[in-house]
This record gives C-alpha cells, sequence and structure tokens, in this order.
C-alpha cells in the first residue's frame, strides 16, 4: 500500500520536475549565448579603441603636413622673390651685352679695315723677302758645299785627336797602376821590415831589462824605492811591446820569439813579487783606483763602458798597488 502511494505521488510531481529541468537547460543556454555577447563586445570596444588610437595619430600626421605645407610655402615664396630680383638683373645683363655686342662689332669693322691695309702692306713684304730669299738660298747652298768639305776634315782631325787621347789615357792608365802597386809593395815591404827591427830592438830591450832585474835581484838592495822604480819600467815597457805585438802581422819575423820573451819576463816579475794587473777588454766600474781617459763609440752596446787601452799598468808589490793604471774607456752609445 506504501509502495502504491510512493507511485502515485511520483507520477503527479513528475510533469512539475520536467518543467524544471528544461527551465534549467533554458538558463544554461541563455548565460552561454550572454557570455559570447560579452566576447563580442569586448572585442567591439578593442576595435574602437584602435580605430580612436588610429585617427589620433592620423590627425597627428596631419598637423604635421600641413606645418611642413607652410614652410615650403614660404620657401616657394623666397625663391618666386629670388628669381624676379634675378629677372630684373639678368635684363640688365641682357642690356649690358646687347651694348658690348654692338662696340665689338664697331671695332671688328675697324679691325678688319686695318688688316686689309696691313695684308696689302704684308703681300709687298712678302714679294722682297722671297726674291732676298732666292738670293740667300744660293749663298747657303755655296756655303754648304764648303761646310761639307770642312765637316770630312775637321771629323778626321777629331778622330785623330780622340784616338790619341785614348792611346795616351791608357798607357798613363797603364803607368799609373804599375807605380801605385809598386808604391804599395813598397810600403808594404818598408812596413814589414821597420816591424822585424821593432821586434830584433824589442828583443834587445827585454835582454837589457831581464839582465838589470837579475843584477837587481842578486846585488844588494840599496833601498825599495830604487827597485820599485826599476819594476815599474819595466811594466811600462811590457805593456808597450804588447800592444805592439797585437799590431803586427802574425807573420812578421821574429814576433814569436818576442812574445815569448814577454812572457818569460812576466813569469820573473811574478817570482819577485811584481804582479801586472790585466785590465784590457774588462768593464769599467766607478770607483776604481785608476786614471781614466773617456771616448765614445757605435760599436759598443748602448752605456757599456769597456777599458779599451792601457797607458800605464797597475802594478801590485806582494799584494799591495805601488802604481794606479791609466787607462782609455770606451763608452757605448
Amino acid at each position: 500500500m506504501l509502495n502504491f502511494k510512493r507511485k502515485i505521488i511520483f507520477i503527479i510531481f513528475l510533469p512539475f520536475l520536467a518543467h524544471a529541468g528544461q527551465k534549467e537547460d533554458e538558463l544554461s543556454k541563455l548565460d552561454y549565448r550572454f557570455s559570447q555577447q560579452e566576447k563580442k563586445i569586448n572585442k567591439q570596444q578593442r576595435d574602437i579603441n584602435f580605430l580612436i588610437k588610429k585617427d589620433q595619430n592620423q590627425k597627428k600626421s596631419i598637423l604635421g603636413l600641413e606645418a611642413e605645407n607652410k614652410k615650403l610655402k614660404a620657401q616657394i615664396a623666397q625663391i618666386n622673390q629670388s628669381l624676379k630680383e634675378q629677372g630684373l638683373n639678368l635684363e640688365q645683363k641682357v642690356a649690358n651685352v646687347s651694348q658690348e655686342t654692338s662696340q665689338l662689332s664697331l671695332k671688328q669693322g675697324q679691325q678688319a679695315e686695318e688688316m686689309a691695309l696691313h695684308s696689302q702692306e704684308t703681300k709687298s713684304k712678302i714679294f722682297h723677302l722671297s726674291s732676298e730669299l732666292e738670293n740667300t738660298s744660293s749663298s747657303v747652298l755655296s756655303l754648304d758645299k764648303d761646310l761639307n768639305q770642312q765637316w770630312v776634315y775637321s771629323a778626321l782631325g777629331l778622330a785623330g785627336v780622340l784616338f790619341g787621347g785614348l792611346l795616351a789615357y791608357g798607357l798613363l792608365s797603364r803607368r799609373i797602376r804599375l807605380s801605385k802597386q809598386n808604391t804599395e809593395d813598397m810600403i808594404v815591404k818598408t812596413r814589414q821590415s821597420l816591424e822585424e827591427e821593432t821586434v830584433k830592438l824589442d828583443h834587445k830591450l827585454l835582454d837589457l831589462l831581464e839582465n838589470k832585474l837579475s843584477l837587481n835581484k842578486l846585488g844588494p838592495q840599496v833601498n825599495q824605492e830604487q827597485d820599485h822604480f826599476l819594476a815599474l819600467k819595466v811594466a811600462d815597457e811590457i805593456i808597450r811591446i804588447q800592444k805592439n805585438i797585437a799590431n803586427m802581422d802574425s807573420a812578421t819575423k821574429g814576433l814569436k820569439q818576442l812574445a815569448g820573451s814577454v812572457k818569460r819576463i812576466q813569469d820573473n816579475f811574478l817570482a819577485n813579487g811584481y804582479e801586472l794587473v790585466d785590465m784590457l777588454g774588462k768593464e769599467y766600474h766607478e770607483g776604481m783606483n785608476v786614471v781614466a781617459n773617456f771616448i765614445t763609440s757605435d760599436e759598443i752596446e748602448t752605456n757599456k763602458q769597456v777599458i779599451t787601452r792601457i797607458i800605464k799598468p797597475q802594478v801590485n808589490y806582494q799584494g799591495i798597488m805601488i802604481q794606479s793604471a791609466q787607462i782609455e774607456v770606451t763608452i757605448g752609445e
């Protein structure tokens, strides 16, 4: 019975429920249509804003074009004014040119008359000159014949002079070369002879100094100062002879024996307590106990100072300097 009542109630309210569902569907459709219309309205609003902005830009462009148009009108007015002024000046110039043309025509007429008179005078002068030219031509032909003969004789004479000059030049050049060669040979022989004589004299000098050193060593020592005097003299001579050996040809007769004698006397020096300090070719330093002369040269490294000559050597006796060196220092530029 209860189920039957429920079925009756359901049947009674079924139309109302169906009508409510239909209303809900209609409301959904209306809501969708409303959202679509709202989207269209927003899009149209954006299009309207874009058109408004575009219109504003076009108005600005129109204003710019109007301003530029005003400038162009002002420039055109200036150009028209300038053309008008130039037209007036041109008319004045045309009038001046017309006047100058008229004056020029008058001058040309006068010059034509003067040229006609001058042409007549020129024709008469040409006639006289033609007759004079004929006479001159005959004279020139005669002179040309004489000159041709003289040219042949002159050419033969000049050829003879040139040949004689070349022959004399060749003979003179040969004599000069022979004389130069003989002079050079004589200089070489003379230098060689002088070097050999210098070697002999230095040999004798070294023998003499060696003998004196031997006598000084064997004999009684009077005082120390006298012994130093002889040693210093020998040291100066050794330096001089070494410099001569360096400047001589290595093939000079007796040069090797002289170098051996120098070495022997230096050994004798050392045996007696004397020392020759070797400075040649070494670098110079400030504060060295020497007497120095300075010269400059571009053959040495810049700012470098090298001892290139020993004028007097430094001599030490038993480790103590008894003579300071006198040297020549070359400074590189």
